[in-house]
């Protein structure tokens, strides 16, 4: 996946936004508001994509040494090896089967109760729908062909962020109930 250079998008976009005479200078929002949000979508994408990957990888990593073990210590089944610490491994095969299970088992929860992939693709999404509307702006493309424009921008800008932090709060409310809803009750009736 090409990498996007975001300096030279904010610089870009600070440059437009100066040279529109017709409009306020925005530069400042683009700067601080819209620089820092991009530098947050990616990084926040980033570490989720990362703890993704990593937990899924000992998720389906672990199962695959358990069955190893076991078919190592089958019945007849035995690999030869010149000491006795082979014995030794057979004693605790049922222990180091118990914890790689369990360890399995608390990896896959922390995945489900995370949503590290849900999250890692919503980041990414909200940044790369931002960087598509800062393309469309930095071209003058419909609808950021107009003298209004600017304005234009920062509202779908926030509206993009604003999708995201309602989509985030719903989530959210989904995971655990509000303190101010009473648990088992009716959500349309008042606190």
């Amino acid at each position: 996946m090409k990498r996007i250079n975001q300096k030279k998008v904010i610089d870009e976009l600070c440059a437009q936004i100066g040279n529109d005479s017709s409009q306020p200078d925005h530069s400042e929002y683009i700067k601080k508001r819209l620089d820092n949000q991009l530098k947050w979508y990616r990084s926040h994408a980033n570490s989720n994509r990362r703890w993704f990957y990593a937990l899924t990888i000992i998720a389906f990593a672990l199962p695959s040494i358990v069955a190893i073990i076991n078919f190592a210590t089958v019945g007849e089944i035995r690999f030869e090896f010149s000491n006795d610490w082979w014995e030794d491994f057979k004693n605790f095969k049922p222990l180091i089967t118990a914890v790689l299970s369990a360890v399995t088992a608390f990896i896959t929860f922390l995945i489900g109760l995370y949503r590290y992939n849900e999250h890692w693709t919503n980041y990414r999404h909200s940044l790369e729908r931002i960087l598509s509307v800062a393309d469309l702006y930095c071209a003058k493309a419909d609808p950021y062909d107009k003298p209004d424009r600017t304005p234009k921008f920062i509202q779908k800008v926030e509206e993009i962020i604003g999708d995201e932090i309602s989509q985030w709060t719903d989530d959210q409310s989904q995971i655990s109930p509000s303190p101010t809803r009473p648990k088992g009750g009716n959500p349309a009736a008042p606190a």
